[in-house]
């Protein structure tokens, strides 16, 4: 089993920030897209560090507010995103999602999936580093280092609707065990 404070190291050599181009799709949205800002756990919305920059939503969850990109008015972006240096503020404390990244937990038809965005939101995906059984293993074991599997069970962590643009790369609703319908 991997160790809590290794785990979000290790698992980023999945996607690791030398494979990041700096497109920063995962932290530029359009207007419209204020759905897919980062949402947080209960246990990270404590945090002080988010105190001032996150705001409830009608589902029960908190969630990191938008801000105007200064560089195109037309479009929002993490508020922790400095686009100056190109660095997230916090990256060292940032949210199970943005860690996560490109991975997401889906649902779709009652079943829970990790997926992956595809190339459009991240063009570093590619089959041949999403597909494999070392990155499916490590993926579970950082889910369960990490007690995001009992914050499912407990329906303390957003689970995100299928969309069109995620590619399924494991179920985990048997892994969740008190799983009950969405």
């Amino acid at each position: 089993m991997i160790e809590k404070k290794n785990s979000i190291s290790k698992f980023k050599n999945i996607l690791s920030e030398k494979d990041c181009i700096g497109c920063f799709n995962c932290c530029y949205f359009s207007k419209e897209e204020i759905g897919v800002l980062p949402f947080l756990s209960k246990e990270e919305s404590k945090k002080k560090v988010y105190s001032k920059v996150i705001e409830k939503r009608k589902n029960g969850f908190w969630q990191i507010k938008q801000s105007l990109s200064k560089k195109n008015n037309n479009v929002a972006k993490c508020f922790f995103l400095d686009e100056r240096n190109h660095k997230c503020k916090i990256y060292k404390d940032r949210p199970f999602e943005c860690a996560f990244w490109p991975f997401v937990i889906s649902f779709e038809k009652n079943k829970i999936y990790v997926c992956s965005v595809n190339k459009d939101w991240c063009p570093k995906v590619t089959k041949k580093k999403i597909f494999n059984q070392k990155t499916i293993n490590n993926i579970l074991q950082y889910l369960e280092s990490n007690n995001i599997l009992k914050e499912l069970e407990k329906k303390e962590r957003y689970i995100w609707p299928m969309e069109d643009y995620y590619i399924k790369v494991i179920e985990i609703t048997n892994k969740i065990k008190k799983y009950n319908e969405l």
